[in-house]
């Protein structure tokens, strides 16, 4: 299954780099961050930011029991990106970019705003 790099911004402008395939996807036992997104035809939207110690097992072997992944196929999900990090930069990552995307099936608050909610059209509240 071939796979194509992507950037993800986080909100001070630094860009992680994901290596992103399509659903199913074969993905290494490593840790990492990793970005359950929606191909457009300018990119890929996200859908779901996560972390795990182990990749392959957190989203092809337990994938049936992590409902970010059920909430983010409803969303209509068709790839994974995923960003190799060791446990003390994947857990600083992955909140840097909840914040700047705002993922729509992630349940974690964030700030208001973030890239996603500008792009939805999102308003602040009131």
């Amino acid at each position: 299954m071939s796979s194509i790099g992507w950037n993800w911004p986080n909100l001070d402008g630094l860009y992680y780099y994901f290596t992103v395939t399509k659903i199913p996807a074969l993905l290494p036992p490593a840790s990492g961050v990793y970005n359950i997104c929606r191909i457009v035809p300018d990119g890929f939207v996200p859908l779901y930011v996560g972390e795990t110690e182990n990749l392959h097992k957190r989203l092809v072997l337990e994938m049936s029991k992590h409902e970010g992944f059920s909430r983010s196929l409803d969303h209509g999900a068709t790839h994974i990106g995923y960003h190799l990090a060791e446990e003390e930069d994947r857990l600083r990552i992955e909140t840097e970019l909840r914040h700047s995307l705002s993922p729509p099936c992630n349940l974690q608050p964030v700030p208001f705003g973030g890239i996603a909610a500008l792009l939805a059209g999102r308003q602040p509240p009131k």
